[in-house]
């Protein structure tokens, strides 16, 4: 019943209206403004290089065609190679009507970038939305979902849309008739498209969901178009080092496991890369590799979690670690950075992943390593312009205190409410001593276990990550979960049968991921009750950091700070702006109001905190002299 709502809005235009010359667009724009929703869409070209795409404007790209529908099936299409006067866009953006757009964050990316508008009023973008609808379902998942306007318009209003001028010459001077009417078309089928998704989003009970993330578009462009400054000569110095690295661990693995003088497939020493033959190694020197779930050896690393203590398997699996590092940051970062403003732009996916987290791609700066035994060697390669700095707020243990807003146990509560130091106060409960005597040790203990309830830890990883004996592992999360905050481990338990009756979890928002499988199957059974556990705490974490995002952005643009403070980068819920130092701590108030002010709107019994630094560089965790270069060029302005 949910599919078959409909729309009265046409899909096909009535009157193409193509705006090639000055003296028209005035009427054009004064018929446009009469309405209430307008459908929006632009096509682009590359300027400098007619061969290449324009998919970002800071390559080269262009606005060639901005297209307007009406609600009555009218486009306006206008062709800006062949307008001199530009300015009437500033009279479209914004107005009180609700403009439709599917992936608005590229059309607002060269709006921003070519024309300085910022400002957009209300929008409805029909990917972002058909996302949502689709409960957690995102493109490159198991459950793929395809997100461009011609899937999305096959299944929401049943109409076979043709992509086949999509790539066409748009920077050729003279148009054909197809291409003007291909855009037309574009600009239209989002309309009736968002009105059968608004109908779903209303059954869903999932359009404040759709508003966060609309409402985050624009953030999200911004970021994009900014970009960051990579040093080469320092990033190509890490790389160096993590291949030394690399080449020790190697070395050691073959002295240990890898016998010169017996040949492995036919090569005279011992591959790596090579699962077999490094499952042949450990049998050769006496290792036993666990099976899987599957009856097969397998070098997994959860698999490997019970043999870890073993010098070989630590060696391996720091192998391991290594490569992925070396083939995920390695020295091609430095050929992403742009020509033209010498930044990488990384493409952001809004709706990333299940929970509604972001993702990000070429490159993923996301995840760039922070955890090193080294610390910041990654992210210290990332500065901020010359003469400016870097403001990093976030959220402190976000994601602990929306578990204790969901599940309401007092130990919890009081810790939060007291501002203690959640792993100490943890540590003091279970090892029942004071907190002024709780060892580092303990509280590493602790910490690990509070940030790994959250994912379903189980206690072999638990005792791996902790450093324990897995019987004492076990003690200690039982004791965690049954009496030091019983009523977190009531929580999770009623969550994980919740979901499994539903299929579906739900963050406090109300954005729903939803689950298909055989539940008879263990395996299945048990990941949907961990990840059901994990998404009202993770997805509504996402929510939380949308919506500063999107608070954040409009203080930007309502001070007029966007040539002087920009968005860079969000992980997780941490949120970078880059600041010239004479708007720096004035910024840093505004991010950690708006950041507080989101998180109060979800968090309604748990207090709210944001920590924040001003650097030169980007750090995971900041030392006060990584603070006071940053401090000296404030004063100096101030």
């Amino acid at each position: 019943m949910i599919e078959t709502v409909q729309s009265k809005i046409p899909t096909t235009p009535n009157e193409v209206y193509i705006i090639k010359e000055d003296r028209y667009v005035s009427h054009a724009v004064n018929q446009l403004i009469r309405y209430d929703q307008l459908g929006f869409d632009t096509e682009t070209y590359n300027k400098l290089n007619k061969r290449l795409h324009a998919f970002n404007p800071y390559e080269g790209g262009s606005i060639r065609l901005a297209q307007f529908a009406t609600p009555e099936a009218d486009v306006y299409v206008f062709d800006l190679m062949h307008l001199h006067d530009k300015r009437f866009l500033y009279h479209l953006f914004p107005n009180p009507y609700e403009i439709v757009g599917q992936n608005l964050k590229f059309d607002f990316k060269f709006l921003m970038w070519e024309y300085g508008i910022y400002e957009f009023g209300s929008t409805f973008d029909v990917m972002l939305a058909d996302q949502v609808i689709n409960e957690g379902w995102v493109a490159g998942s198991d459950n793929f979902i395809p997100v461009n306007l011609a899937d999305i318009a096959m299944r929401r209003v049943a109409v076979d849309l043709s992509k086949e001028e999509q790539a066409s010459d748009w920077w050729n001077p003279n148009l054909r008739d197809a291409q003007y009417e291909y855009a037309a078309r574009d600009a239209l089928i989002v309309l009736p498209i968002a009105d059968v998704q608004k109908q779903l989003l209303a059954v869903q009970g999932q359009r404040a969901v759709a508003e966060v993330e609309f409402d985050c578009v624009p953030a999200t462009a911004f970021q994009e178009n900014n970009g960051m400054k990579l040093n080469p000569k320092s990033w190509l110095a890490v790389c160096d080092q993590k291949a030394h690295e690399l080449e020790e661990v190697k070395l050691k693995l073959w002295k240990l496991v890898g016998n010169q003088n017996t040949l492995f497939e036919g090569a005279p020493t011992l591959n790596l890369d090579s699962r077999p033959q490094v499952l042949k190694a450990f049998e050769n020197v006496g290792i036993k590799v666990p099976f899987n779930k599957e009856g097969k050896q397998s070098l997994g690393g959860q698999n490997l979690d019970a043999i870890a203590h073993l010098e070989p398997v630590k060696l391996y699996k720091s192998f391991v670690g290594l490569s992925k590092k070396m083939s995920s940051y390695g020295p091609n970062w430095v050929d992403k950075i742009n020509a033209f403003d010498y930044r990488i732009h990384g493409s952001i996916r809004q709706i990333g992943a299940e929970t509604g987290r972001e993702s990000m791609s070429d490159p993923n700066m996301m995840q760039v390593p922070s955890r090193d035994e080294d610390g910041n060697l990654y992210r210290n390669c990332f500065e901020a312009e010359e003469g400016w700095v870097f403001i990093d707020s976030d959220y402190s243990q976000c994601e602990l205190r929306i578990l204790a807003e969901l599940c309401r146990d007092p130990a919890l509560l009081k810790a939060f409410d007291n501002n203690w130091d959640l792993h100490t106060y943890s540590a003091s409960l279970i090892y029942k001593c004071a907190m002024e005597i709780v060892t580092k040790v303990q509280r590493g203990v602790a910490k690990n276990l509070n940030f790994g309830i959250v994912y379903g830890i189980g206690v072999m990883k638990f005792a791996i990550q902790a450093n324990i004996p897995q019987e004492q592992a076990e003690a200690i999360m039982n004791f965690y979960l049954r009496q030091a905050y019983p009523q977190l481990g009531y929580f999770l338990e009623q969550q994980g049968r919740k979901t499994l009756h539903y299929m579906r979890a739900w963050t406090i928002l109300g954005r729903v991921r939803r689950y298909a499988g055989d539940l008879t199957d263990k395996q299945f059974r048990a990941q949907v009750q961990r990840n059901g556990k994990n998404m009202p705490i993770q997805g509504t974490n996402a929510d939380i950091t949308k919506r500063a995002l999107s608070l954040i952005y409009k203080q930007i643009v309502k001070r007029n700070w966007v040539k002087d403070v920009k968005m860079v980068l969000v992980v997780h819920d941490e949120s970078l702006l880059e600041s010239k130092p004479q708007y720096a701590l004035e910024a840093e108030a505004m991010q950690k109001t708006q950041m507080l002010k989101a998180e109060m709107e979800f968090l309604k019994r748990v207090p709210s905190k944001v920590d924040s630094d001003i650097t030169l560089k980007w750090y995971k965790e900041v030392k006060p002299e990584a603070v006071a270069p940053a401090m000296e060029l404030i004063k100096q302005w101030s």
